[in-house]
């Protein structure tokens, strides 16, 4: 059986960009365990028809209680050749990009934040406490394919 659904696209890492570092260096890390720490994560999307670019900002946020620990956010971008076959506009105008594309390029940063974030936490109270891996399953539950 022939599959229709085949879009013919080339993605290239085009650039990582460190946005910003937050690190909490007036808490005490030596009664922090696995239990009373929560992490968090956010993302934003931006995507250029013209320039064929993606551009994902992931965020990883470290709390205990109402403490603030740290939060490190990196930019990637993303040439992509094709990109307009991957983008379409809904009834009030908004451009949509490909859920399954969108998610593939939110694993790759995560994955890339994960390994900067174990840098920048090497010899402080959050070593011990990487990014955790995040399943697909769960990232699709909350991925806005919106364009912005």
């Amino acid at each position: 059986m022939e599959n229709r659904n085949n879009i013919d696209v080339l993605i290239a890492l085009d650039s990582i960009q460190e946005v910003s570092f937050r690190y909490n260096m007036e808490f005490d890390y030596s009664s922090i365990s696995i239990q009373n720490l929560s992490f968090g994560m956010k993302y934003e999307t931006k995507a250029s028809k013209n320039t064929e670019k993606v551009g994902i900002t992931v965020t990883a946020i470290y709390t205990t209680g109402n403490e603030s620990l740290s939060e490190y956010s990196i930019l990637m971008e993303f040439k992509v050749r094709g990109l307009a076959q991957l983008i379409s506009t809904d009834s009030k105008g908004v451009e949509i990009i490909n859920r399954d594309f969108i998610l593939n390029l939110l694993n790759i940063s995560i994955g890339t934040l994960r390994g900067a974030f174990f840098l920048r936490t090497k010899g402080t109270g959050l070593e011990k406490f990487p990014i955790p891996l995040i399943p697909t399953t769960v990232l699709d539950k909350e991925v806005e394919i919106i364009s912005k």
